[in-house]
């Protein structure tokens, strides 16, 4: 058996940080998105951005297409996104380390000025969110949902809208 330091470090190289080099949070760059194109799956409608990526990767790549547009969406002046990454296949649910470290990356890359909604399969969304609670507990305001139509009734309602 593995013991649990080494454990963390697997799940964090997993979600594509080594362990031994990781900064704190608040020092993650979300992926530097000011010369990139627009990301493959989104688009801005008026103050609302949409991610809906299709592709086979890794769960690192995942976190880190999700974390990027959550930092493109927020540069161009978007309130809100609605990340459905239903179509995003090749990697398992994360585990409970890996949701730490990727609610941890998301909640940065909102920098407290856009609201997520992510929506994913249902197998792949923990049962007590521990993800949501761990991104709103680093100034993050998201959810997650397994259906758009959930996730646009959060944004339309506007709970835990952060400051203008």
């Amino acid at each position: 058996m593995l013991s649990p330091a080494v454990h963390t470090d697997k799940a964090v190289t997993r979600l594509g940080v080594r362990a031994r080099e990781r900064a704190p949070a608040h020092m993650w760059a979300a992926d530097k998105m000011t010369s990139m194109n627009t990301p493959d799956g989104f688009e801005i409608v008026g103050r609302r951005a949409f991610y809906r990526p299709v592709a086979t990767v890794s769960g690192a790549d995942a976190v880190t297409m999700v974390a990027s547009a959550i930092a493109y969406a927020r540069e161009r002046g978007a309130s809100e996104l609605l990340a459905n990454v239903c179509g995003l296949a090749g990697f398992a649910a994360p585990n409970v380390t890996e949701l730490y470290f990727l609610a941890e990356r998301y909640a940065v890359a909102t920098a407290g000025r856009i609201r997520v909604a992510l929506v994913d399969r249902s197998e792949r969304i923990h049962p007590r969110k521990f993800g949501v609670t761990v991104a709103v507990n680093r100034g993050a305001v998201l959810d997650v949902f397994a259906t758009d139509a959930e996730a646009l009734t959060w944004l339309d309602g506007r709970a835990g809208t952060p400051p203008a």
